[in-house]
């Protein structure tokens, strides 16, 4: 191909470079997490305080989140047979 050139190996003591970038202590941190959370989520787990009959529900399940009727409330929505409960607003419906 045109090129003339020979390996050499280099004992670790003269290979100074290669040696200080391998041994580097790298420092592994996380700085900031974040969490995205969607408009009509927030919107939905916001209605729930202006419905009586939610906040009763959400209250019996802080108090006795073992019994199964149902309704469980994961990340931050209500659900029920694992769909999510609506109140009767057709905005938030939609």
């Amino acid at each position: 191909m045109g090129f003339d050139y020979v390996i050499q190996y280099k004992k670790r003591k003269e290979n100074l470079v290669a040696d200080a970038l391998s041994r580097r202590e790298v420092e592994e941190s996380c700085h900031a997490i974040s969490s995205l959370v969607l408009d009509w989520v927030q919107g939905i787990a916001n209605s729930y305080e202006q419905t009586r009959w939610i906040k009763e529900v959400l209250t019996h399940l802080s108090v006795q989140p073992q019994v199964d009727q149902g309704y469980v409330l994961k990340g931050g929505l209500l659900r029920y047979n694992g769909k999510v409960v609506v109140k009767e607003d057709e905005q938030l419906k939609e």
